[in-house]
């Protein structure tokens, strides 16, 4: 039986995404820019590369897009829909840390690699967090610089200053000492 890779476009506030998933899970989450192209089509390459993609909505894909219209809409703040992950040991072990963080919740990079058990390694979390195919349902967009500054998303970073404002931080405020709430993994 042939294997079927679903990809569905969709809108969003901030740009064109597509959504890409088997029968079981969600796999990827494409912000439509040429940068973010090249690193999908290494990653469903080296996963999924004996599955035939289609521009087809399955149950799963249908789901996700609802879930995220109302996600955008500021009505709903967790996510359902199944998704897999696979990576390295070091990815799966920082997107499992992401995981973690709550809704309207951040960490920075540093953070992050801590409770990844990787204190110094805050240059490898943010590579991890970077190779991240599920952004936005597995919320790397939550994870800033060390100065809690906006840094580096596949999105783009106006993408990711939506997201987060959507969340309700109010980062031009903390540049200039407002208060940011800071979510600690490490328990």
């Amino acid at each position: 039986m042939e294997k079927k890779l679903y990809k569905k476009a969709i809108a969003a506030p901030f740009g064109p995404m597509a959504l890409y998933a088997t029968d079981e899970a969600l796999v990827y989450v494409l912000f439509e820019n040429p940068k973010s192209h090249v690193k999908m089509e290494r990653y469903l390459n080296r996963y999924f590369g004996d599955h035939t993609v289609v521009e087809q909505e399955n149950a799963l894909l249908a789901q996700a897009a609802r879930e995220l219209e109302a996600y955008f809409a500021g009505k709903q703040r967790a996510f359902t829909t199944p998704f897999v992950l696979k990576g390295t040991a070091y990815q799966n072990q920082v997107w499992n840390c992401i995981a973690s963080i709550p809704y309207g919740q951040v960490i920075t990079y540093r953070a992050l690699a801590t409770a990844a058990g990787d204190a110094g390694g805050t240059r490898s979390a943010g590579a991890a967090c970077g190779a991240n195919p599920i952004s936005i349902f597995n919320p790397c967009h939550r994870i800033l610089g060390a100065s809690r500054s906006l840094t580096g998303f596949g999105g783009g970073l106006d993408a990711k200053r939506w997201l987060l404002t959507l969340e309700g931080h109010p980062l031009e405020q903390d540049r200039f000492g407002g208060a940011f709430s800071e979510f600690s993994i490490l328990g």
